[in-house]
């Protein structure tokens, strides 16, 4: 019954037992979930780096049904590298009709705060737009 989910909301804000081995171990799930259509991943103030934050964008590469998508990533240890993969998101979210919003601190990198205004931008553009 869990493989037939199509919207799964996960809020661990604030868990700071929540890293990088937890983000890539829920990512190795979500690869599963072939039906969802809808996914939100709350990480703020928790300890997930770079290699989470690319293995969850991964796992949501491969779920073709996928049309709305946030990870919010406020607060946790992502360099600029890996703030610039969560702004370019998983590709089957490059389709028309298709919202990913990746959420981060503010870059460092004076080239990726442009990038990184306009991603706030276009989720906030989005809210009301997307599916329920």
């Amino acid at each position: 019954a869990v493989k037939q989910l199509n919207r799964l909301w996960l809020d661990l804000a604030h868990c700071k037992s929540v890293g990088d081995e937890s983000a890539t171990a829920l990512a190795s799930g979500v690869a599963d979930l072939q039906h969802l259509v809808k996914v939100d991943f709350i990480f703020r103030e928790c300890p997930v780096g770079d290699a989470g934050a690319i293995a969850l964008v991964a796992s949501l590469s491969g779920l073709t049904s996928l049309r709305f998508a946030t990870l919010q990533m406020n607060g946790t240890t992502l360099s600029d590298a890996g703030k610039k993969k969560l702004f370019i998101g998983p590709p089957n979210l490059m389709r028309p009709g298709a919202v990913f919003g990746g959420l981060c601190d503010e870059p460092s990198d004076e080239a990726l705060k442009t990038q990184w205004a306009a991603e706030k931008k276009a989720l906030a553009n989005h809210t009301e737009e997307q599916p329920s």
